[in-house]
């Protein structure tokens, strides 16, 4: 087992909203626990961030997520190593010019690469693809959502 298997996490992404064309820069923080040398599970919170639209940009839609995740990988040298996650969005979608609120539930997943500056501290660099679906047929929608991020991971 890892020996250090508590860990916290930070990190800066640019979200693209691939339907919507823009792309917005918004932090994302996570608490895990280290099952052992290549499995995590981990509990966070994601924001995609607020689109602006319309005239005037008068319309906005604002969107975050609770993430519940599984994550394995492992090291390829001494310092540098690789990582894939799999996980559920517990998202939140709001929309303030047609006054309605959305809350769904859809699977997320990722890859990444880190760099191990020391023992207790992990450079990471991550890129993580979410769709945002609700409804049903013609009544459905959905928002595609792309992240890059480099933030870190401090294990206790």
């Amino acid at each position: 087992m890892a020996e250090n298997a508590y860990y916290a996490s930070f990190d800066i992404g640019r979200n693209d909203w691939r339907d919507a064309g823009e792309t917005v820069t918004e932090p994302t923080i996570a608490v895990g626990y280290q099952i052992n040398d290549n499995f995590s599970v981990e509990l966070g919170f994601q924001d995609f961030g607020e689109l602006k639209y319309g005239e005037d940009d008068a319309m906005h839609v604002e969107a975050d997520a609770i993430q519940v995740s599984l994550i394995g990988g492992g090291l390829v040298t001494d310092t540098m190593g690789l990582f894939a996650q799999v996980g559920l969005d517990i998202w939140n979608l709001s929309h303030t010019e047609e006054a309605y609120v959305i809350d769904q539930n859809d699977l997320f997943y990722g890859a990444g690469a880190f760099y191990r500056a020391s023992e207790n501290l992990n450079i990471n660099l991550k890129f993580q693809f979410h769709e945002l679906d609700w409804g049903a047929g013609s009544d459905g929608d959905s928002h595609e959502v792309n992240t890059v991020s480099l933030g870190g991971k401090y294990t206790f």
